[in-house]
This record gives structure tokens, C-alpha cells and sequence, in this order.
């Protein structure tokens, strides 16, 4: 199970935007105040340059939930993941690799949990708990960089940093936990296109801390808001690639309800074979062998999917009909 798990931290750190805002004055119109210079910026003026270009302040806050359907690459295997953050503070995702799913992990808020493949009961996180916690407060998740020392977070500017060819603004997050990463803004675009931070990749397996880059691009509208719709991770000491993550489908404002994020110690359901495509799933009849639809339902924390017991058709009922007369 070491790569179902080795799949989970990835969605941690997801996503990110892009929208550039673009300032054009009108002919006999009195010109808009100049942005400053990229010698003279302060860090608010990073921040706000950096929240326009995603979309804007009142966008960015209109995204209550997120949804995304996506595809993890590491050396050892390739998953498809569903993961799930709220403005709430709560967190979810679940893996799988070749249709099955092989690992769920969440954070409601409060505490984490995680279910591995074939386990009867979801069991609190222990070294990862902090991580799935900080997934649902990264600016490149549902968050923005404006709304971070509201979450009781620290913003510093570095001044600039300049990697490869290009002289970055350098902002730094200090999560309330303690966890420092440095994101570097593109001076053109003024999107986070890189992230440098040290930590574990899967603090679960290897606790090892590791100085990890990542960089993210193609980035795509979403409710008015952007989001890079890929992001590669790379072991800054060693240059090996670790992990590329592709977001297939994003949903924002989707109802979840509070029991998909909740450590609820039950049996795990969801045994039968079943295929996810999107939010509905196909599963496959124990009795007749048929395959059925049905839409995911989330009755606690471990449910997956309940295969149900279709109608037998009428051959079956003939074949079985009561032989004694009726009444």
C-alpha cells in the first residue's frame, strides 16, 4: 500500500491562478494612478497586483468549495484522485489506480483520518494531519494570497529572486503552524508560478524533509477565477522529478455534506467493483452480473459507493415463479 499512500500529499498542493487584468484608458479620460515600479513595490502592492490578475478580491472570495477530478504521475505508478476543499477548513481526497480506490485521507476541520485499501475502519492521521490541514490554506488552493494573515497566517516580502531568466517577486508564507514556503510571483503576469519549500513529500512513508520546488502552469479560468491546471514537483537538492499532477475537471460551489469529511468508525463500503467518471459511478450487479449506474453517495466518511441489487428481469421471475397454486 506504500504507493497508494505515496499518491495522497500531492493534493495538498494543487492548484493555482491566473486572469490577468489589463488597465487600458479611455481617450480624454484622466489616466488611473500608475502601478509602481518593480524596484519601488511594497508587499501590498504585490498582493493586490497578484489578487487582480487571478480574477479579483470579490471573485476569488465567491468560491466557497472546490472540486476537482485529477491525475497523479509519480516514477512508480500513475492514480487518478477526487479531491474536495472548502472554505470551511476541510479537506478530502480520495485515490485510485486502475479504477479502484486504494486510499482516502481527510481533515474536517478539526482532525484527520485515513482509510486504506481494504481497511474496515477509517483511522486518525498522525504525521500527516498538519498537512491536510495546510492543503485547505495554500493561496494556490481556494484561498487567496489577500486572505492570508485573516486565517492567522504571516506574509513577508523577500524583494526579488532571480531563477533561471526570470526576476521574481518573492513572497513568503508562514502558516500559523510554522510550515515557511516562498512563492515566486512572475513580474509580467503577477501569478504564482513557483513555490519553494522544505518538507516531507509524503510525511506518512518518509518524514524526511526535502526542499521541494514547485511549478506550476497551464493555467485556466474557473468561475472567473484562474487555476493552473498542471504542476510538476521537483527535489530542488537532487533535480529528480518527484510528482506531476494534471487537473482533469474543476467544480466550484458544489453541496458536500458534513459527513464526507468526517472520521465516522465504520465498516467501509464501496467493495463492489466500480468505475468513477465524474460524480457518478458504474457499478456492477453481484447478482446478475449486469452493470448499473448510480450517483455517488456520501452517507459517511468511508462511503464510496453502495453497489445495489438490481430487479430481476422477467426470465428470472419465470424461472423462479412459487409452483404451488395460487388460492
Amino acid at each position: 500500500m506504500r504507493q497508494a499512500g505515496a499518491a495522497i500529499d500531492y493534493a495538498r498542493r494543487v492548484l493555482c491562478p491566473f486572469v490577468l487584468g489589463l488597465a487600458v484608458t479611455g481617450c480624454g479620460a484622466p489616466a488611473p494612478a500608475p502601478f509602481p515600479t518593480p524596484a519601488a513595490m511594497t508587499l501590498e502592492d504585490v498582493v493586490r497586483r497578484h489578487v487582480e490578475a487571478r480574477g479579483g478580491q470579490a471573485a476569488i472570495e465567491s468560491i466557497h468549495s472546490l472540486e476537482i477530478d485529477l491525475r497523479i504521475v509519480e516514477p512508480t505508478y500513475t492514480a487518478t484522485g477526487l479531491y474536495r476543499v472548502d472554505r470551511k477548513g476541510r479537506m478530502r481526497i480520495d485515490i485510485f489506480i486502475e479504477a479502484r480506490r486504494v486510499f482516502s485521507e481527510s481533515f474536517d476541520g478539526s482532525n484527520g483520518w485515513q482509510l486504506l485499501d481494504g481497511a474496515e475502519h477509517p483511522v486518525p492521521a498522525e504525521k500527516g494531519a498538519a498537512a491536510l490541514r495546510n492543503s485547505s490554506q495554500m493561496p494556490t488552493n481556494i484561498l487567496g494570497l489577500h486572505e492570508m494573515q485573516a486565517h492567522g497566517h504571516r506574509l513577508a516580502s523577500a524583494g526579488r529572486e532571480q531563477v533561471d531568466a526570470t526576476l521574481y517577486h518573492v513572497v513568503v508564507l508562514t502558516l500559523d503552524g510554522g510550515q515557511e514556503t516562498r512563492y515566486y510571483l512572475d513580474p509580467q503576469r503577477f501569478l504564482i508560478t513557483r513555490a519553494r519549500t522544505l518538507k516531507p513529500l509524503h510525511p506518512d512513508i518518509d518524514p524526511t524533509p526535502t526542499t521541494i520546488e514547485t511549478v506550476w502552469s497551464d493555467f485556466r479560468p474557473v468561475a472567473g477565477v484562474s487555476f493552473a491546471y498542471q504542476a510538476t514537483e521537483t527535489d530542488l537538492a537532487t533535480g529528480k522529478l518527484l510528482q506531476t499532477t494534471t487537473l482533469l475537471q474543476v467544480r466550484p460551489n458544489l453541496p458536500a455534506e458534513d459527513a464526507l469529511f468526517r472520521l465516522v468508525p465504520q465498516a467501509a463500503a464501496g467493495r463492489g467493483r466500480f468505475r468513477r467518471s465524474g460524480t457518478r459511478a458504474a457499478a456492477v450487479c453481484s447478482r446478475h452480473g449486469r452493470p448499473t449506474q448510480r450517483r455517488l453517495v456520501h452517507r459517511d466518511s468511508t462511503t464510496a459507493l453502495r453497489p445495489h441489487r438490481a430487479a430481476p428481469d422477467r426470465r428470472h421471475r419465470r424461472r423462479h415463479r412459487d409452483p404451488r397454486p395460487a388460492a
